[in-house]
């Protein structure tokens, strides 16, 4: 019997369903324990089958099923997916994937891991069934048999049914991730999301500061302006000029007729492109840790600097973050998405404050950058007195925000005003954070 996927609109000799189930594929059974890639192997050739309808149930607009599947396997499925997608469920969760590949990919994933694992659980539980069974004489082979496909058949609808509802938790935090970092299609992007995604559904407070990140996200501006200057070896073409060096014509003022090349070598010059580069270099952003900011102090500063991370993407500056108290943490500055997230997130509260070694610090890291303009944005409630010069910031060009939470520091609001940045007594509210966004954007 040739076997068939339950999808009317999308056939599995299709070449595109065949492209994405195999890529999808690949990518789950390098994520599976080694009892889950057992069951996966058993299912063998319907496997494929089972993520390329999921995906495709998910990325279609209007998917149709088939009336009914020759394969008693396959049909369960079907008889899941009817039922599923008239759901409320399906409505709201096919809102967020329909034509969306990213989404629907790793709903497809999260599906797959789960409906494995839990039919590993449930057949655990039947073998251990099956075997004091067994060791009555009085319970027929066929018997046996007959039992084993029917429990066999229990199971696939329960595990379904516990991956549908493992996977709609787990979408609502990945529509949050994906807010928040870019998720493309290199090889080991949609690992490395699942991997973060799970990894803050177990942070305390993960929540609150998801939460009021996306309240500030809006504040955001789609657009900003990107300050640039003029380059010889600029990135990006401005305008035209006048020139006398030969190397920074343009092609066809070298190919003019060879009285008038030394015509104009003599007199006006050549034609040449103006280029230009963007001046801005990095935002710095670091984050008091100590115990006195453990509370709505952390989650407001937390929450921000995510709003931050996303500026820095808008207006093409690099970002960096740290988190600090009498030390800094972590060894080296964080500028992978992922990894800044997650260092957001998880970075617990506790000991005292050291903002002088924090702002050398920064300067140090930012030195390679000394040809932009820096920022420095320190996010505080610490009173320890800052000897810092201004002439260190100068030095490296970079200027110094300082947002103090619910206190004042005098010696660093003179440092931030003779940097030329800024000193802000922070409100931990929206219209605090918009303040600071504002700020920043100019």
């Amino acid at each position: 019997m040739n076997i068939s996927n339950n999808l009317l609109n999308i056939r599995y000799s299709d070449p595109i369903y065949n492209v994405v189930s195999s890529r999808i594929t690949e990518e789950i059974m390098h994520m599976l324990t080694p009892n889950s890639r057992v069951i996966a192997n058993s299912l063998k050739d319907k496997l494929p089958i089972i993520i390329g309808d999921v995906y495709f149930i998910h990325y279609t607009l209007f998917p149709m099923l088939i009336d009914y599947n020759e394969d008693i396997f396959l049909d369960k499925i079907r008889g899941f997916f009817k039922e599923y997608i008239n759901s409320e469920d399906y409505e709201k969760m096919h809102s967020y994937t329909a034509y969306d590949d990213i989404f629907s990919s790793v709903y497809t994933v999260k599906f797959i891991e789960e409906l494995l694992k839990k039919l590993e659980d449930e057949f655990m539980k039947m073998g251990q069934q099956m075997q004091g069974k067994s060791s009555q004489q009085s319970q027929s082979t066929s018997g046996l048999e007959q039992q084993l496909q029917e429990t066999i058949q229990e199971s696939l609808v329960k595990a379904m049914t516990h991956a549908k509802n493992k996977t709609k938790e787990f979408m609502e935090k990945f529509s949050d991730v994906r807010e928040l970092v870019d998720v493309g299609k290199k090889p080991g992007t949609l690992r490395n999301v699942i991997d973060l995604t799970e990894r803050l559904m177990k942070i305390y407070d993960a929540d609150r500061i998801l939460s009021f990140t996306k309240k500030t996200m809006k504040y955001v501006p789609l657009f900003t302006k990107i300050k640039k200057r003029r380059e010889k070896h600029g990135d990006e073409v401005f305008g035209y000029k006048l020139t006398k060096d030969v190397m920074e014509a343009i092609s066809k003022e070298i190919a003019l007729p060879e009285e008038l090349f030394y015509y104009k070598l003599a007199t006006t010059g050549f034609m040449a492109r103006e280029k230009i580069v963007s001046s801005e270099g990095a935002y710095y952003v670091a984050i008091d840790k100590s115990g006195s900011m453990i509370g709505e102090k952390t989650i407001w500063a937390r929450s921000v600097a995510l709003s931050l991370f996303k500026l820095a993407k808008r207006k093409k500056r690099k970002f960096f973050l740290r988190f600090f108290d009498a030390e800094i943490y972590p060894e080296k500055p964080i500028s992978n998405p992922f990894d800044a997230l997650e260092l957001i997130l998880k970075v617990g509260s506790d000991g005292g404050t050291n903002i002088n070694k924090t702002i050398r610090t920064a300067i140090k890291d930012l030195h390679e950058l000394k040809d932009k303009t820096n920022t420095i944005i320190i996010i505080t409630d610490g009173k320890d007195d800052v000897t810092v010069k201004p002439e260190e910031l100068k030095a490296n060009n970079t200027s110094l925000v300082a947002v103090m939470i619910k206190g004042e520091n005098e010696s660093l609001r003179k440092l931030a005003e003779a940097s030329k940045g800024q000193y802000l007594k922070a409100e931990l509210t929206e219209e605090g954070a918009l303040k600071l966004i504002d700020l920043l954007r100019r």
